[in-house]
Parts: structure tokens; C-alpha cells; sequence
């Protein structure tokens, strides 16, 4: 799935849909054209000559060094609203929605990618699990515990803070009531 800059979501070029899709505002007897969405959108993203992510360049939100998102301001009765850039991207140009309870992935792992066809709609549990950078995909992609043993079967228990080898877990109660751990 593939999209083009020429295109709109419709199938239509921007030459066909620009006049349709500009508003026009009257301020002190003078015609003003408002920029549209799309207009706005494109004007706040680098897109690279090799197909690669769109790069939001605009507003970002969320903590420094950690998870940081576009954010892209929409016109919402008397007032502006500021939804993620890449969750607009993806309703405007695939025309879904996202249910209530899933999120947006970033397929290609950059959170400021607002490409469509680097988006996928996910559970929250998936999106953490494949997210290779998370504590939890980590821990889950182990399959031994440190000392070697393997995690399958009955060999682990799951607790509170995560898997626990059982192996490992006698070896240290036996040397516990030795009083040698």
C-alpha cells in the first residue's frame, strides 16, 4: 500500500481538490484563503526522495529522551484541538477510524513517522510486546534464565516480577536453609 504525494485519500490529484477543498474567509471586507488540513499537515513534514518515513518537524510532544510524538492541531467548534500527527495521518489518508482501546505502531520504530503505510492499528498489549525497545518485549524474548535453564513448560513460575526459573529458585532455598546462599 503505497501512498503519493500527487493523490489525495480519494483518488483525486491536489490540483482537482485544492479549490474544493480551501476555505474562504471574509476579515475587513478582504478575501483570506485558510490553508487546509492537508495543506497545514504537508507544510509541518520532511519527506525524503527514497520512500522512506514522513518526519514530523512540527510540534512534538511528550518527556525529553523518551517517547516523543507530532502533534497536529485541527479546528474543533470554537476552539483548536491537538490530536498526535501520526493518528490524523492515519484516519485521513486510509478515511478509517481507529476503534476505542487500540493505538497506533510505528512499524518502522520512528515515532515521528507520520507515513500511513508505516502505521498499524494494534492492541496496547501488542504494540509493547513488538516494540523491541520495551522492558517487557525484552524480558519476553528471553528463553533461558541467567544460570542456562530453559524457560519452558513447568521450569518457571510467574510472579509479580516476572518469570523465575524453578530450578534456580530451589538450588537458592536449599543454600537459604543451609544458611550458605
Amino acid at each position: 500500500m503505497g501512498f503519493h504525494l500527487p493523490y489525495g485519500p480519494n483518488g483525486r490529484s491536489v490540483a482537482e481538490t485544492g479549490a474544493e477543498d480551501t476555505e474562504e474567509n471574509k476579515l475587513e471586507g478582504r478575501t483570506m484563503k485558510r490553508a487546509t488540513d492537508r495543506e497545514r499537515f504537508f507544510s509541518k513534514v520532511h519527506i525524503p526522495h527514497d520512500e522512506g518515513c514522513w518526519v514530523w518537524t512540527a510540534c512534538v510532544i511528550g518527556p525529553r529522551n523518551t517517547s516523543r510524538y507530532g502533534q497536529f492541531n485541527v479546528p474543533s467548534s470554537n476552539r483548536w484541538v491537538g490530536i498526535p500527527a501520526h493518528r490524523w495521518s492515519y484516519e485521513f489518508f486510509t478515511g478509517k477510524k481507529i476503534p476505542i482501546g487500540l493505538v497506533m505502531d510505528h512499524i518502522c520504530k520512528n515515532q515521528l513517522c507520520v507515513r500511513p503505510d508505516h502505521l498499524r492499528v494494534v492492541t496496547q498489549r501488542q504494540n509493547v510486546l513488538e516494540n523491541s525497545n520495551s522492558i517487557t518485549a525484552i524480558n519476553l524474548q528471553k528463553t533461558h534464565c541467567k544460570n542456562g535453564h530453559e524457560f519452558s513448560g513447568n521450569n518457571f513460575n510467574k510472579t509479580k516480577r516476572g518469570r523465575v526459573c524453578r530450578i534456580c529458585q530451589k538450588l537458592y532455598m536449599r543454600q537459604w536453609r543451609r544458611g550458605t546462599q
